[in-house]
């Protein structure tokens, strides 16, 4: 466990919250996904998308090498009910390189990355968005979160 610092209101700019902090590495997927792209491609390897409807339409692909990145998809091209769905709203916004600490606050979450910041409802348990199957952006929780995260900061101004 990483050690953490308790900071009492006064000794922070957000107001009489109570705050604990310490540092926590985060991987970011989307960075990560750009690095190993790039190499696959200086190596020589090329990249083509097709959309599949059945296992047996894998036959039509030649390649010597077939990555199967169906992900979620998998469960419906597969029938693979072991894949179990769970719903996750993300709000963006525009990176500022001075923000470099993360926050959680009831129920949302607030992850600044290089590539923009994350805002997120994350439940009030390990089973939020568990098995749920919705696939719709949802606006009203993509907003939730960021108002949430954005309410620490209203006694600042």
């Amino acid at each position: 466990m990483l050690p953490t610092q308790e900071y009492a209101p006064g000794e922070h700019l957000l107001g009489a919250h109570y705050l604990r902090g310490g540092p926590l590495m985060m991987f970011n997927l989307t960075s990560y996904i750009r690095t190993l792209t790039a190499e696959f491609r200086a190596a020589g390897g090329q990249i083509h998308i097709e959309e599949l409807h059945e296992p047996a339409e894998l036959a039509r692909i030649h390649e010597k090498t077939l990555i199967n990145a169906t992900g979620y998809g998998a469960r419906a091209l597969f029938d693979d009910r072991s894949l179990i769905p769970v719903h996750g709203q993300l709000a963006g916004a525009v990176p500022q390189p001075r923000i470099d600490y993360g926050l959680l606050y009831r129920d949302s979450v607030f992850v600044p990355r290089r590539d923009g910041f994350v805002f997120q409802v994350i439940g009030d348990n390990d089973d939020y968005g568990f098995d749920d199957e919705r696939t719709i952006a949802d606006r009203a929780q993509a907003q939730h979160a960021v108002g949430t995260i954005g309410g620490l900061f209203a006694a600042v101004s």
